[in-house]
């Protein structure tokens, strides 16, 4: 199980990074526009995407051409995952105004959590041409280092990103994460932890790479507090009640406490329940539950019936062959 505890990690820095810094509105036409605008951004930092949507369709209607409000609306549409939909906004934007940097940094963005790297940096490197004083190009600079492992530069873009604005808590945070991957000590840096704690900028995601990084570390006790923290303040997140969920299984191999396998599975059946997007990591992480508390027969039921929903899923196809 734990060998796709890794890929998790990688489907959260996809979802939860390529959304979280909020779009900044320039060039307003006038004082009405420019009310609209700030309410349209105001929803959808808040995440209130229908009504966002609404007051987008809205404007749009009377102002068809207002550039601020379609860049809105591509934001949006990348904060609901709509990539292809965004991109296209974005490129149209583009085709208005090449050394639009803010359309630069969402295409980068985009391109980043479908995968391709290349092009993403590629847009990051123009966008720094025209600006560089423009936070979230070098939060995406820096996530795209941080992810190839390469901590030191990515250190330095975190820095840029959040000095440049320190309402960047995402900057803030993978500052933190990166110091930690460079091996400094937890009792030197952990006032960056407690100031994102302190003043209540943690968002989900934060609580799993930084849990995951102190697992890592082998500082589990640690790890297991900083997601009972992030359930306390994210209690139906799916990814936190999966890791919960990993550890108390983890816990049980050596103790063999009953209530604690029991509790595993109320957790992973919560994830399973509550996700809007099924993962075959949070199946192989109930299938473990069942397999090591010896219900074979319940076992076999459900790798059958999620065979079905994830038939080419290699973390599925292995529970299959080992249950032939």
């Amino acid at each position: 199980m734990f060998r796709h505890l890794f890929i998790i990690f990688l489907i959260i820095i996809l979802f939860s990074c390529k959304t979280k810094t909020d779009p900044i509105i320039y060039d307003k036409k006038t004082e009405v526009i420019d009310k609209e605008v700030q309410l349209i951004q105001i929803l959808i930092n808040n995440n209130n995407h229908k009504e966002a949507v609404k007051q987008i369709e809205k404007n749009l209607n009377l102002y068809p051409d207002n550039q601020d409000i379609m860049h809105l609306k591509g934001w949006l549409l990348l904060k609901q995952n709509k990539f292809d939909e965004s991109e296209e906004i974005f490129l149209s934007l583009l085709n208005e105004n090449k050394k639009n940097p803010l359309v630069l940094a969402g295409l980068a963005r985009i391109n980043r959590i479908i995968g391709n790297k290349k092009k993403a940096k590629e847009y990051i490197k123009i966008g720094l041409s025209y600006i560089k004083s423009l936070s979230i190009l070098w939060l995406e600079k820096g996530i795209l280092e941080y992810e190839e492992n390469e901590y030191k530069k990515a250190l330095i873009d975190f820095n840029k990103a959040y000095n440049l604005n320190n309402k960047n808590y995402d900057a803030y945070f993978f500052k933190y994460i990166t110091m930690l991957q460079l091996g400094r000590e937890l009792d030197e840096i952990k006032q960056y932890w407690e100031n994102i704690l302190n003043n209540k900028s943690a968002k989900s995601w934060y609580f799993l790479y930084h849990a995951d990084i102190l697992y890592k570390k082998d500082n589990k006790e640690l790890a297991f507090d900083v997601v009972k923290n992030g359930l306390s303040n994210y209690p139906d997140d799916p990814y936190l009640l999966n890791m919960s969920s990993i550890y108390l299984y983890e816990y049980f191999i050596t103790n063999k406490e009953e209530k604690i396998i029991e509790e595993a599975k109320e957790k992973i059946l919560r994830s399973i329940k509550n996700t809007k997007k099924l993962e075959p990591e949070f199946i192989d992480t109930y299938l473990s539950i069942l397999e090591i508390t010896g219900q074979q027969e319940k076992l076999k039921e459900e790798i059958n019936k999620y065979f079905l929903f994830f038939p080419n899923s290699q973390i599925i196809i292995d529970w299959v062959k080992k249950n032939e």
